[in-house]
């Protein structure tokens, strides 16, 4: 160190040299530290306020722009991790909130974009930058900062700047100690340190001696120096927390750009893909590493066998991205795995270290394809459907139909557009009608009912109709949807199904619905006007045998033509219905005396003196009559029918083809008729039935060849009730194949006993027409025949004469294979029936049986004689055996025996008796004999 001397001319050269040197440092000084000295809090809050808004709005601009709130709203939570700022929002151009975060009262306070630190009574300064693309605002961001944080942090600096100040007057100080007391050192130290100063190392210092003015110099040299090296180490740290925060700005924009929904690449000119995003990562399945320095086609266009279709995907493969820059398109994109999906790319380019590079923004647009291809099927529909489609602006104006709507109402699309609805009315509604209409869609937002409405052409058509009520995003009504459809057909459709619901479908009669409820509307009307009303119930006589024999086709024409019969007789007033079956029920209303009824029955049956002419039949059918009144019969409909039905089986009863009115003994003998078929049910498990025998005899040599089983029935408080009483009733309940059973195998068991005991005798067993018909006889014959192990030829099955009215192939053939059997058959009451004799010639029978009719006058009247001869003379030209019933007398049986008849049974023999009775009179007869 060389000391300074004390020369006046070179102090004062030195003095000012030093004051140069102090000059230009105290300018570098006043420049490094200007903003921190002369700047205001509210000028420096400002900036600050200012730069960070631009920043924020800079950064999120994309993330506004494509409406992506999720990443958006990721990016506000990152920003306020910042903790000078209370609040952050993000609105749209129309200031809609996106999103916000921070302080919530902060948030509900007003925003102020003109301050004055003064008047800051919540210690929040509000900021805002505008979200701008291409001069167009898409919305702004809005900031709060923290007043006092940030005042503090500007305090602090500016408190650092006054010690760096007030350092700077202390090494001025110094240096011009250093100055006056080293004015003898050497120019050359004071040129060294500032050489050593201007290189950088600004804690460089002189040493002095003495107090002139060079020596000061020196000093405030060496304090200059000092400080100096203070400030550059205070910029450093500046440098240094800056550097951390603009690290810390660049994580969050890069935790933005992974968050972000959007893929970002970067790539040059060649394709060479330099940066991805994790969206990137997440969009294509690759990891970062493994599509660094990769091309771009690999992604889009490389190896998947496609042709281009457009110049977008064209120049996209040749690398012509300047030509993409500023453009978007779609092309296929593919994963990893090797799927494909639809890619929407938007190129920009830029110049990043004076490189041409270009960011690709991609996104997946499968779910707006698929909402696209919706739209499309949307729109399929619309045009497609087969309902009519309206849809209305909320004044009722029509903006769109579609097809169907103009196929169903004759009116084009060009027609109604801008026209209201009610073109469409029918004037069937009136005004309250549709008030109510609109009140409900008010109050639910949507109606539906049937409506009738007018075509162009002047038709009313029905139509199934549904208005709902379309809300836009606010709540509000927007539009207006009607779908309707025409129920022409389906009205047309329920017409024909209430007709089918309310008639018999056989003879379009009404059925007993209908019957019912117009029976009930003549009792009301009736009741009115002091009347009585007619109950008529009819039941064809002995209709069962023209099913039977004839068939059920048959059977129903028969009851189509007696339906029509039956109407031509009654007023257009009454009512004509079928109950089912052959049941008809007729209401004969505004009847003043009972003989009225009674003029209505005998005007039917007078109708039915006429046959009926089918398939070259002649066929008679007859019909029972049952009359109840109202009032004397009944006050209701189910007691008028009931007791209607009661009186027509009276006049079964009485012989049918008649009428008879209802009593109330009737009542009674139904009620007994009802305990007898309840008791008749129990019988064979009672086993209450037993079988009589009476003997057939021979009228040649006056032995007995055969017996006829009979049932009879054995009650224990009824005591024996007759077959004429339940087996009519058996065959009406079905009870009659049991029964018929029971007998056939007891008559076969007794059979057997007596031909062990050395007594054979043939057995008749008469057989119902339904047995034949309706149940397997033919295997019930033979499986009775091997359980009793008798002999087929000992057994004789009974038939009626009228079983055989219109017999059917089908029967015929039942009645050959129980001839099979080894079996005879007999045709019992024969001469009763109606049909014509040639039946016989194609029937398998062995055995006529002459009615007891027609043997109980034999001797007295002068038919009868005629039809027995004739009966017999035909029985034995066909080589058939004949027996004669009912013989009571002597003279009876020797008429027959002189006319040649085979067999007789009657009284005059023996009446029907128990096997044990029978026994002991065949033995009584066999010891009178011997």
């Amino acid at each position: 160190m060389v000391p300074v001397k004390n020369n006046m001319s070179f102090r004062l050269k030195t003095i000012l040299g030093v004051a140069s040197i102090e000059a230009v440092l105290l300018i570098i000084l006043v420049g490094t530290s200007h903003k921190f000295m002369y700047d205001s809090n509210e000028e420096e809050l400002i900036k600050r306020a200012s730069t960070t808004a631009t920043l924020f709005a800079t950064t999120s601009k994309n993330a506004v722009l494509a409406t992506d709130l999720a990443s958006l709203d990721e990016f506000v939570r990152e920003v306020l991790k910042n903790p000078g700022l209370v609040y952050a929002r993000v609105t749209d151009a129309d200031n809609n909130v996106l999103v916000q975060g921070g302080n919530s009262q902060a948030l509900a306070r007003p925003f102020v974009s003109d301050h004055n630190l003064e008047n800051l009574e919540d210690g929040i300064f509000d900021a805002y930058a505008k979200i701008t693309e291409a001069d167009t605002v898409y919305g702004r961001v809005e900031l709060g900062l923290s007043v006092t944080k940030t005042l503090q942090v500007l305090a602090e600096a500016r408190q650092r700047t006054s010690y760096i100040a007030i350092l700077e007057m202390v090494m001025v100080a110094v240096f011009s100690y250093l100055l006056g007391t080293y004015l003898t050192r050497q120019l050359k130290d004071l040129k060294t340190a500032s050489e050593r100063i201007a290189s950088g190392h600004m804690g460089y210092q002189i040493q002095v001696s003495g107090n002139d003015e060079l020596a000061q110099a020196a000093r405030a040299f060496n304090q200059m120096s000092c400080h100096l090296q203070q400030f550059n180490t205070e910029l450093d740290n500046q440098v240094a927390q800056r550097t951390v925060e603009l690290s810390r700005a660049q994580q969050r924009l890069e935790t933005i750009l992974n968050n972000t929904a959007e893929g970002i690449i970067t790539f040059d000119t060649k394709g060479t893909i330099e940066s991805c995003n994790q969206a990137a990562e997440r969009l294509f399945g690759y990891p970062a590493n493994e599509l660094l320095s990769k091309n771009i086609h690999l992604l889009i266009g490389a190896g998947k066998d496609q042709q281009p279709q457009s110049n977008y995907l064209r120049y996209f493969l040749k690398n012509e991205f300047h030509r993409l820059a500023g453009h978007q398109g779609e092309v296929t994109g593919q994963h990893k795995d090797g799927t494909n999906f639809p890619v929407e790319l938007k190129i920009s380019s830029m110049l990043l270290e004076d490189r041409q590079m270009y960011t690709c923004l991609m996104s997946d647009i499968s779910q707006r394809k698929q909402n696209e291809e919706k739209l499309h099927q949307s729109a399929i529909v619309f045009e497609s459907t087969k309902e009519g489609v309206i849809i209305t602006d909320p004044t009722g104006a029509m903006v769109d139909v579609n097809r169907a709507f103009s196929e169903i109402t004759g009116y084009s699309r060009d027609e109604v557009i801008g026209r209201n609805p009610r073109l469409l009315a029918s004037g069937r509604h009136d005004d309250m009608f549709y008030t109510s209409m609109w009140a409900t869609i008010s109050s639910i937002g949507y109606w539906q009912g049937e409506l009738w409405n007018r075509r162009k052409n002047g038709d009313i058509f029905p139509e199934w109709l549904n208005i709902s009520a379309v809300q836009d995003a606010s709540g509000a009504i927007s539009h207006y949807v009607g779908v309707f459809s025409d129920i022409s057909a389906i009205k047309e459709a329920e017409q024909k199904l209430h007709h089918l619901a309310h008639h018999d479908p056989l003879t379009d009669l009404p059925n007993r619905l209908l019957f019912e409820a117009r029976l009930e509307h003549a009792l009301k009307r009736a009741m009115r006007n002091n009347t009585k009303v007619g109950v008529l119930f009819l039941d064809l006589d002995r209709f069962k045998n023209i099913n039977d024999s004839l068939g059920h086709p048959i059977g129903d024409q028969i009851l189509g033509m007696v339906a029509q019969r039956l109407t031509r007789c009654l007023r257009g007033g009454d009512t004509l219905a079928r109950l089912g079956g052959d049941e008809f029920t007729i209401v004969v209303e505004d009847i003043n005396e009972d003989q009225d009824a009674a003029v209505v029955a005998e005007k039917l049956l007078g109708s039915f003196r006429t046959s009926f002419l089918l398939e070259d039949n002649e066929i008679f059918v007859t019909v029972s009559i049952g009359i109840a009144l109202y009032p004397a019969d009944g006050l209701d409909v189910t007691s008028l029918v009931k007791h209607a039905d009661t009186a027509m089986y009276r006049a079964k009863e009485q012989g049918r083809n008649n009428y008879e009115y209802y009593t109330a003994e009737l009542t009674l003998s139904a009620f007994e008729r009802l305990t007898l078929e309840t008791a008749l049910r129990h019988a064979l498990d009672n086993n209450e039935f037993l079988l009589y025998y009476q003997p057939q005899v021979c009228l040649t040599t006056s032995n007995v060849v055969g017996v006829e089983a009979l049932i009879r029935w054995k009650h224990p408080e009824m005591g024996l009730v007759s077959p004429a009483t339940f087996i009519p009733l058996a065959e009406e309940s079905g009870l009659i194949h049991a029964i018929g059973e029971w007998v056939l195998r007891t008559a076969c068991f007794q059979a057997k006993a007596w031909q062990t005991a050395g007594q054979p005798l043939r057995v008749s067993v008469n057989l119902s027409g339904q047995q034949i018909t309706h149940s397997p006889i033919l295997e019930t014959v033979s499986r009775v025949l091997e359980e009793t192990q008798l002999e087929a030829s000992f057994l004789d099955l009974e038939i009626t004469e009228s079983f055989f009215l219109g017999h059917t192939e089908h029967e015929i053939a039942i009645l050959v294979a129980l001839k099979t059997l080894g079996v005879t058959l007999s045709i019992d009451d024969f001469g009763t029936g109606y049909s014509s004799l040639s039946y016989l010639k194609n029937l398998p029978i062995d055995t006529l049986k002459i009615d007891q009719s027609f043997v109980r006058d034999i001797t007295q009247d002068n038919n009868d004689p005629a039809i027995v001869r004739a009966v017999i003379a035909l029985g034995h030209s066909m080589q058939l055996n004949v027996i004669a019933e009912g013989v009571e007398t002597v003279k009876q049986r020797e008429f027959l025996r002189a006319e040649g008849c085979d067999e007789y049974q009657g009284y005059l023999y023996s009446p029907p008796l128990p096997a044990e009775e029978l026994e002991a009179l065949l033995q009584k007869a066999i010891s009178g004999s011997d």
